[in-house]
């Protein structure tokens, strides 16, 4: 048994290390060549100055979903304030109240979880007012 664990660990590391023949190693990265980097650095700054206000737009709705996250994260805060009320204050009468915010605070964790999954979404606009 320890001698196939050994066995294996060596036919491992010596694949990863690129000693063996079946080994598999990183490529190696090829530079482009600077007359074509020259000729194309123009078209790139173009292209990025076209897709500037589209990014930022898409940016600025990204920013617009992200802050709906907030208003969940403190109707997060409502769940133990209405434990502790239904258990605590019914006898105040605020049992009803304690009812509504455990609802509340129940529910709150998947609207948290949707709106944060929307963040990306809102790149495209959609979801977003």
């Amino acid at each position: 048994m320890l001698f196939r664990k050994l066995l294996l660990t060596l036919l491992l590391s010596g694949a990863a290390s690129g000693i063996l023949p079946f080994s598999f190693t990183v490529p190696e990265a090829k530079a482009f060549d600077p007359v074509t980097i020259a000729i194309l650095t123009p078209v790139a700054i173009k292209a990025a100055q076209i897709a500037m206000p589209y990014v930022l737009r898409g940016l600025k709705n990204m920013g617009k979903a992200g802050l709906k996250i907030f208003p969940d994260m403190l109707q997060l805060c409502k769940l133990p304030i209405g434990l502790f009320a239904v258990l605590f204050g019914w006898p105040f009468g605020y049992f009803s109240k304690g009812l509504k915010f455990l609802g509340q605070g129940a529910i709150a964790p998947f609207k948290l979880a949707f709106h944060a999954m929307m963040i990306p979404v809102g790149l495209f606009g959609i979801g977003v007012s």
